[in-house]
């Protein structure tokens, strides 16, 4: 369910999903946000304060290593060729909390060792650094061809800034990371998702 502008509502679900159910465990509820902003830490709870069954909230898919292989399928879906100079710019959404943006810093730095070659932060919204920032980086680090990774699950008003700022510097951008046909950057956030939410074992 969605938190707002789209159906079905999570709020709506969640007062029928109780009919259609098959068992006594508790409805298993995860958030899909790559980090914990306001809609995790806040809008969540909240609606989960007014479920009419038991749930367990299992949080949100959060950053981490786990992303790498999403993301790299993501890029390697671009036809950037076999190019030797390659640079990525790992695009967030944006965030005020320092937490949040450290995370994506991490990130960064840790696809950036498994790739072997300059991964650097940028975010859509917010303090920066900013997309043009990013891609100056990666010039100053001898990247020919940089490339705009989405770090984003679905499409929205700032995965089109990001196109659009990567169509005015001539720059390929990755499809967000939920919009990939199987196999593709779906397959490890379907691992990331199963690991969540599936009961531990007694």
């Amino acid at each position: 369910g969605h938190l707002e502008h789209d159906a079905p509502l999570a709020t709506d679900v969640l007062a029928t999903e109780r009919s259609s159910r098959c068992c006594d465990e508790p409805l298993r509820v995860l958030g899909l946000f790559l980090s914990d902003g306001h809609h995790a830490l806040v809008d969540v709870p909240a609606v989960l304060a007014h479920a009419v069954m038991p749930v367990v909230d299992c949080g949100s898919l959060g950053l981490g290593s786990w992303l790498i292989d999403a993301l790299e399928a993501a890029r390697s879906g671009l036809d950037t060729g076999q190019v030797t100079h390659l640079g990525i710019a790992l695009v967030a959404a944006g965030s005020a909390k320092p937490q949040a943006r450290d995370d994506v810093l991490t990130l960064a730095a840790s696809w950036q060792r498994a790739r072997g070659t300059p991964v650097r932060a940028a975010f859509a919204s917010g303090p920066g650094p900013t997309i043009t920032e990013a891609l100056g980086m990666l010039a100053d680090a001898g990247c020919q061809t940089p490339v705009l990774a989405l770090l984003m699950l679905a499409p929205g008003v700032l995965a089109d800034r990001v196109r659009a700022v990567g169509t005015e510097h001539g720059v390929a951008v990755t499809d967000p990371l939920l919009t990939a046909v199987a196999g593709g950057p779906a397959a490890p956030l379907v691992t990331r998702i199963l690991e969540l939410t599936t009961p531990p074992v007694l």
